[in-house]
């Protein structure tokens, strides 16, 4: 589906953390088109904006590429527009997001149906790709794991499991 929805986490109460409630659907503003529907994409929200990358398309499975991204204005008009940049990464699926000090870290994923371990930063803020020489013991290539980030110890990206 193509569809977005929200819900608002302050309206959650901790005891009932996994029934979500006052869901809502993003209405688009005039002739703006959704994001075409897509599966095993990633997203992250920074500021008022929300991040989709890559996926699968739904009717014939072929990776979605470029690497694209969406960015919703959810201040005021809210419309998607597809931002392609002058550098994407290679289009890939099933893969997570990380949002570290302004900026978007991938590792890994699905391309070509190939599991890769290569890693990726977009700069929120300028909409820059980067690729960062990354060194030491590179975990192998994966895909459908799981990532995340603390800026308290340090700025660190854990990465577990995955095929």
């Amino acid at each position: 589906m193509s569809r977005v929805a929200i819900v608002r986490t302050a309206s959650l109460n901790i005891k009932q953390f996994f029934y979500p409630k006052d869901w809502s659907q993003i209405k688009i503003a005039g002739n703006a088109s959704s994001p075409l529907p897509r599966q095993f994409q990633t997203a992250i929200i920074y500021q008022q904006s929300v991040f989709v990358l890559g996926g699968k398309d739904l009717n014939d499975n072929e990776i979605l590429g470029p690497c694209c991204l969406y960015t919703l204005n959810t201040s005021g008009l809210k419309s998607w527009t597809q931002q392609l940049l002058s550098f994407n990464p290679p289009s890939r699926s099933s893969l997570p997001t990380v949002l570290i000090d302004g900026k978007l870290v991938l590792f890994g994923g699905l391309h070509a149906n190939q599991p890769n371990n290569d890693t990726f930063v977009l700069n929120c803020a300028n909409r820059m790709w980067s690729k960062p020489g990354c060194t030491g013991n590179i975990p192998l290539p994966r895909y459908f794991h799981a990532a995340c980030a603390s800026q308290q110890l340090k700025n660190i990206l854990f990465v577990a499991g995955g095929i």
